[in-house]
């Protein structure tokens, strides 16, 4: 992960073995031969997932250097500015936790590279971006076998500083309950509103908000906790926030 955002560790996690296998064409200092990407989910992510797309850059757009902190707000997957090392890999998951996927692409060896892997879910809406995780600076030898760990966070609960750093559609929502900012769908009355992997929590301040899904602790970032709420359907159901907010509405 880039510097600014290190990576965060947890406790209870679940692994999906996913990897690129890299074919090794053309000169041998152009290429290298086999690239694995582990990722690793909240455990209430995974069996959301009904594709991984996975994309491997070039460290360099226009503009200068790509970094993991470019995506989603300043580059998304496609944009002109991003040289794309091959084509973008979409990768069918079944929700299990031991399914592995290989794709056949091509890596230049000894350049900074940037690996995007992000989980899309599918409703009657249409595709959602649900996680995102993201590998910077993987600068590979020529012929080696690298190995390189992705964590794939959920994109609801994520933090910002403003809409820019949540996927498109997502609200920034700040202020004193969404401490370090709290990318979430605002307006809802019931999940059905909102993304999958979410869940409408009920708060006048927001209009119903659509707050990441958790089973424990272990799957919010920093600050956030798993708590219990008041759905906008009136169930009790568990989300990531800041422990205080909205307490009127436990259950």
């Amino acid at each position: 992960m880039n510097g600014a955002r290190p990576r965060p560790i947890f406790s209870c996690i679940v692994v999906l073995a996913l990897a690129i296998a890299i074919a090794s064409c053309g000169a041998p200092e152009e290429s290298i031969s086999s690239l694995r990407a582990a990722l690793v989910l909240d455990s209430t992510l995974h069996t959301h997932v009904s594709t991984f797309r996975m994309a491997v850059l070039r460290a360099h757009a226009t503009t200068g250097a790509v970094t993991c902190a470019d995506f989603p707000g300043n580059l998304r997957l496609g944009d002109g500015r991003v040289n794309l090392v091959a084509e973008v890999q979409q990768l069918p998951w079944n929700g299990s936790v031991n399914e592995a996927a290989f794709r056949p692409v091509r890596v230049p060896a000894a350049q900074p590279l940037v690996v995007i892997a992000e989980g899309l879910a599918n409703d009657d809406r249409g595709v959602f971006t649900i996680g995102r995780g993201c590998a910077d600076n993987q600068a590979f030898p020529d012929g080696s076998r690298p190995s390189v760990t992705i964590d794939v966070r959920a994109t609801s609960g994520a933090p910002c500083t403003g809409a820019s750093d949540c996927e498109q559609g997502i609200t920034c929502n700040q202020g004193a309950d969404f401490p370090q900012g709290y990318c979430g769908q605002t307006s809802c009355v019931a999940d059905t509103d909102c993304p999958p992997a979410t869940h409408c929590v009920a708060d006048p301040a927001t209009g119903g908000l659509c707050a990441q899904a958790c089973t424990a602790k272990t799957d919010c970032r920093g600050s956030l906790d798993c708590v219990r709420r008041v759905g906008g359907n009136s169930a009790c159901v568990q989300v990531c926030v800041f422990p205080l907010w909205n307490a009127v509405s436990g259950c």
